[in-house]
């Protein structure tokens, strides 16, 4: 199995604790602040589209060609067949 974690071993379920997130909305609704990590590097702070309220990577992981997509049933099916997804 590969490795898919560029930083160390892959983490065990039980080791990894849920994320407290906390968005902060202005009163306007034009503006908000949030605390979520970009979901690619971890280091900077991910960018909140609110017209849809996703979150999506950091302006240096999205300009190095990353994208975070949900993948669906086939797609998740192909992926294990061909060995990139567990």
């Amino acid at each position: 199995m590969r490795n898919l974690y560029p930083k160390g071993p892959i983490p065990k379920k039980k080791e990894l604790s849920p994320a407290f997130i906390e968005v902060w909305h202005h009163e306007s609704g034009l503006a908000a602040t949030h605390n979520f990590p970009c979901p690619v590097c971890k280091t900077n702070t991910a960018i909140l589209f609110m017209n849809d309220g996703q979150f999506y990577p950091c302006d240096q992981c999205s300009s190095k060609g990353w994208h975070t997509v949900k993948l669906n049933r086939f797609w998740r099916w192909a992926l294990r067949i061909a060995g990139v997804l567990s």
